[in-house]
């Protein structure tokens, strides 16, 4: 069994305070945790050091997180750091959360960026 299907997470919402860089990550008031037959996955976007924007999914964000910084995460994001978490949403099931960011990865800079301000749509 790996270490993602061995865990329980809490959902997530998708409001990252992008104005403060704090990257915060830590559940939200009213956030539970995820019971056993949780299915919630996380769709995520990075901002990047460089300004540009990773999007991926997981169900333990703060694990992911910090694998991107330790640089075991992506190849994308190793040497493009210091990177913080700018939108997140909580997605029903993988293939959902699949479906998601491939479409997300197909927005332009503009969008992504128009969603990152807007929260969740």
């Amino acid at each position: 069994m790996s270490r993602r299907t061995q865990r329980n997470h809490p959902p997530a919402n998708n409001a990252v305070d992008s104005q403060s860089g704090s990257g915060n990550i830590a559940p939200r008031a009213g956030e539970e945790q995820a019971g056993e037959g949780d299915t919630r996955w996380i769709l995520y976007i990075l901002r990047c050091g460089d300004g540009s924007y990773y999007t991926g999914i997981t169900k333990d964000l703060t694990r992911r997180y910090h694998q991107h910084r330790k640089g075991l995460a992506s190849r994308y994001t190793r040497g493009r750091g210091p990177i913080r978490i700018v939108y997140r949403e909580s997605c029903e099931g993988k293939s959902n959360a699949l479906r998601r960011e491939r479409a997300v990865k197909a927005f332009s800079r503009k969008e992504k960026q128009e969603l990152i301000a807007g929260g969740e749509k």
